[in-house]
C-alpha cells in the first residue's frame, strides 16, 4: 500500500473510489489491467494504471505446487 500511496498522483481528490483489476503473469509482473469503477478523473485512473503495471514482483500464486498467473481486485479509495 505504500508504493501506491507513492506513486499515485492525487491532488486535489477526495470521496472518490476506484476498483482495479489485474492480472499477475507467471513472471509475477502485472501484465494487463482494467478499471471496474472509475473516479471519472482521467488523471487519476491514468495514474492508478501507471502505478499498477509498474509494481514491484509479486510473491507467486501457486495451485497444486505450480507457479500460475491470477487476476487481482483493488478498490482503492481517496
Amino acid at each position: 500500500m505504500n508504493y501506491l500511496k507513492n506513486n499515485i498522483s492525487n491532488d486535489n481528490i477526495a470521496n472518490k473510489e476506484v476498483v482495479i483489476k489485474f492480472f499477475i503473469n507467471f513472471n509475477d509482473k502485472v501484465s494487463e489491467t482494467q478499471i471496474i469503477k472509475k473516479s471519472n478523473n482521467l488523471k487519476l485512473d491514468t495514474s492508478i494504471v501507471i502505478a499498477i503495471m509498474n509494481m514491484p514482483k509479486w510473491k507467486p500464486a501457486e495451485q497444486d505446487g505450480k507457479v500460475v498467473g491470477i487476476w487481482r481486485t483493488l478498490p482503492l479509495r481517496f
